[in-house]
């Protein structure tokens, strides 16, 4: 099995094999003519602007690619032409890549797909593919590109909302994601639990369904300032009003969390119950009242 790589195109390297490792002779096999075709007929492909590109043959075995597979993998061109391609692959990820293989000798055309590729220093890259193949040739020309810090980003988001969910839903005090038309998008349990509703209740109803008449003015100058960008956070107290009709005084606090270009996306409302703070309080301004009544002398 040997290397070749013209000076003219510095970009690719070529495989070609023979039998028990001698160079390939026109007799030997139409795989080898079909390499030898590779050599001189496809160059241009590799010079094409993109970063990982090969061809494969139907055989399981790189027939040539770009110098993008070294510096991307680790590997060197003799590495990744001694194995099949699918021993690169994850283990998770050869049956689906088995399967696309085996649509392109069918002649479908394979559908853009992921998959990973073993690194030599044991780490593994993503790779986003498109390709065409070419039965009459038994050949699949392809193009990778890597998106493994995408997919990084990917995860490390995903585990940022999975936190995110956890504290959500596990808080003692009432939160929920409300979209900028007031209609209630996420609620966790406490919030359903202080108003006395069942989460299917909640579902889709506009917090103005919800909040005392009286209120309704300050709930709206809120959304009105987080909307204008005159705040970044709002907190007030306000009225909600139970399903059975009694009163929840609340301490709420919600700011505006926003998308591309600054679009307004959804307000994220953290909401503690003070019913009874304001219970006690009362009782304190009633028990002021009585005792300032028993001190003023009587005429």
């Amino acid at each position: 099995m040997k290397k070749q790589k013209t000076q003219a195109d510095p970009g690719y390297t070529q495989v070609t094999r023979g039998r028990g490792n001698r160079p390939p002779k026109q007799t030997d096999s139409v795989q080898s003519q079909t390499e030898l075709q590779v050599q001189g007929g496809f160059s241009p492909f590799f010079q094409m602007p993109m970063e990982m590109l090969c061809i494969v043959g139907f055989d399981g075995y790189f027939k040539a690619f770009s110098s993008a597979w070294q510096e991307t993998l680790g590997w060197s061109a003799e590495e990744l032409k001694a194995k099949p391609f699918l021993d690169f692959v994850h283990p998770q990820d050869r049956d689906k890549t088995r399967q696309i293989t085996l649509q392109a000798k069918c002649e479908i055309r394979a559908l853009p797909f992921e998959n990973r590729y073993l690194c030599k220093d044991g780490s593994y890259r993503w790779l986003v593919w498109t390709s065409v193949p070419r039965p009459e040739e038994e050949l699949i020309y392809a193009a990778a590109h890597d998106v493994s810090e995408h997919k990084e980003v990917e995860e490390v988001m995903r585990q940022s909302e999975a936190r995110f969910r956890t504290v959500f839903e596990s808080s003692t005090i009432g939160k929920c994601l409300t979209g900028v038309d007031g209609k209630l998008l996420v609620i966790n349990d406490a919030f359903c639990q202080m108003l006395g509703y069942a989460r299917s209740e909640l579902m889709g109803k506009n917090f103005a369904d919800l909040t005392h008449p009286e209120d309704l003015d300050i709930s709206r100058e809120c959304v009105r300032q987080l909307l204008e960008g005159e705040r970044d956070r709002y907190q007030f107290e306000k009225r909600y009003l139970h399903k059975d009709g009694h009163v929840v005084c609340v301490d709420v606090g919600t700011y505006l969390l926003r998308g591309d270009k600054n679009r307004p996306l959804y307000f994220i409302t953290d909401i503690q119950d003070i019913s009874q703070r304001k219970q006690s309080e009362e009782r304190v301004l009633h028990l002021n009242e009585v005792i300032r009544a028993l001190r003023t002398p009587r005429e």
